[in-house]
């Protein structure tokens, strides 16, 4: 099943500043952690072969859309492989 995540960096610190997961309820049972790909590479694997690139997101909460869109980072890279 697929699910929405964000995640919110502020830009001059690196530094997250928000989190949002989708529909999930507590507590949840992770998998586990053998074969995942460290940080390090996965985030080497993301920025060679698939730089972050901008778009704009125009947020609706219950049909009632924001005034203006918002321009935002995006990426994927998928956590079990470390391949794209």
């Amino acid at each position: 099943m697929d699910r929405t995540y964000s995640v919110k960096v502020n830009t001059f610190t690196g530094k997250i500043t928000g989190f949002y997961c989708g529909d999930v309820r507590f507590p949840v049972d992770l998998p586990d952690s053998k074969g995942v790909v460290a940080a390090g590479a996965a985030e080497a694997e993301l920025l060679k072969n698939h730089p972050f690139h901008l778009i704009y997101i125009w947020p609706e909460y219950f049909n009632q859309k924001a005034p203006a869109p918002h321009l935002v980072l995006s990426a994927h890279l998928p956590v079990w492989t470390g391949i794209y």
